[in-house]
């Protein structure tokens, strides 16, 4: 099964069949990636490949050995430079990842590795360029379901490795009618997260979110008031987890038969108060909701949303009890 991984790591590190250069259309060596790739493959035997095949259109890719690169073959892929968007920019971005996809195919690699094309000195806006990369990327992967290829960005930024990773969770929600992945509060889909600052009332008692309702709760359950009291003082989530983290008194066993209820009951009132949630979680309809923290193995599934596991639900790593509590809540509010 082919997919979509956004990792933090040197192009020139990546142990995959094959690596796409951002080249130049004389195929020259240059800056940024193409620079180390030309480095890591040996400057001599890469120049002299490219010198013989001479010049690459934008909007087109060639192909060269790997030479002194893990990677068995490069391709050179030629990404247009911004001039504002007219000039078909976005078409030939598009075509850049098409084409290299084609000649690894051709060549019988199952894997590759990309840098973010024309998104360096060629100036391509970073967001619109990660998205037309994962647009065309998955377009080739839809229309070649019978060949199985990872592919790989290979990025070492993290500003721009969490904006991919962002644009991929993004595609894929609006892409997969079957899944829709949260995590943090404050990234799309957050209003699902128990983080989300949301006010609402059980029994008279204001809370800011159902994280603490359900820390609150928790420490009730176990008798330890003081902790619950000091929750309802709080107002910053992590605090608000230390908090009942912290509780004393606790019981595993006990606390197995009760959590699901008790999170049932706050996004019940969460869900019930705020009218503009209530429509957001409705019009997921049929969706199956899942909490993506790669951490938490019991509300979420202890993966990341651009995991390509996280689509299959047998691989999960966690319960994703959050996501199922929510699941009952929406059928509820339906």
């Amino acid at each position: 099964m082919s997919n979509i991984q956004i990792k933090k790591i040197s192009i020139t590190e990546v142990d995959t069949d094959c690596v796409v250069n951002a080249a130049n259309s004389s195929l020259a060596a240059g800056g940024g990636v193409c620079g180390y790739i030309f480095k890591a493959a040996g400057y001599t035997e890469l120049s002299n490949a490219c010198d013989r095949i001479g010049h690459c259109e934008t909007g087109s890719a060639v192909i060269t050995p790997g030479f002194a690169m893990k990677s068995k073959y490069i391709v050179h892929a030629v990404g247009p430079i911004w001039n504002g968007g007219n000039k078909n920019e976005e078409k030939l971005l598009y075509s850049c990842y098409q084409k290299s996809m084609e000649l690894a195919m051709e060549k019988g690699c199952h894997s590759i590795a990309f840098p973010l094309i024309s998104a360096g000195i060629y100036g391509y806006p970073k967001e619109a360029a990660w998205e037309i990369a994962i647009r065309s990327i998955n377009d080739f992967i839809s229309a070649h379901a019978e060949y199985d290829i990872d592919v790989i960005f290979a990025v070492i930024d993290n500003e721009i490795l969490e904006m991919g990773r962002q644009t991929l969770l993004n595609f894929r929600s609006k892409n997969n009618n079957k899944f829709v992945f949260f995590y943090q509060e404050y990234e799309e889909n957050g209003y699902l997260s128990n983080w989300y600052k949301s006010d609402f009332y059980v029994h008279g008692k204001k809370y800011c979110c159902s994280e603490q309702y359900m820390m609150e709760q928790k420490a009730i359950l176990f008798g330890d008031f003081d902790t619950a009291e000091k929750i309802m003082q709080e107002t910053n989530q992590q605090n608000i987890k230390n908090l009942g983290r912290a509780a004393k008194g606790f019981n595993e066993k006990i606390w197995n038969g009760n959590k699901q209820i008790i999170m049932y009951r706050g996004l019940m009132a969460k869900f019930t108060q705020n009218v503009d949630l209530r429509e957001k979680l409705v019009s997921t309809g049929n969706a199956i909701l899942v909490e993506a923290s790669p951490t938490d193995k019991i509300w979420g599934i202890s993966m990341s949303a651009d995991d390509p596991d996280a689509l299959d639900m047998n691989k999960w790593k966690g319960e994703n009890l959050l996501g199922f509590a929510l699941m009952a809540v929406r059928d509820e509010l339906k």
